[in-house]
């Protein structure tokens, strides 16, 4: 259960999910739908990230030229739900 898949294209996310719900207990029921609806929102939150990262070129700020190590792996999330995702690190 959860994601089933996800792309991005252009401006657009789009995510395939699937929820089970319990006949038997609506609390159980509505604990599955939150914990699906806060991967969706990691997983979109995670393209969007993608949006803002660098390519790992030199940068100049306040004639100081910096640079990165390349993507490396991060975790990002919430306090629900965190995710594996690789980010451009700065050199410190």
């Amino acid at each position: 259960m959860g994601i089933l898949s996800s792309k991005k294209e252009g401006n657009k996310v789009q995510l395939t999910i699937e929820i089970e719900l319990d006949s038997n207990s609506m609390l159980r029921s509505e604990e599955e739908i939150e914990n699906v609806l806060n991967e969706v929102g990691v997983i979109a939150s995670k393209f969007a990230l993608e949006d803002f990262d660098t390519d790992g070129s030199k940068i100049e700020v306040e004639g100081k030229a910096l640079t990165s190590k390349g993507k490396q792996k991060k975790i990002s999330g919430s306090i629900w739900s965190n995710r594996s995702i690789a980010l451009c690190v700065p050199n410190k």
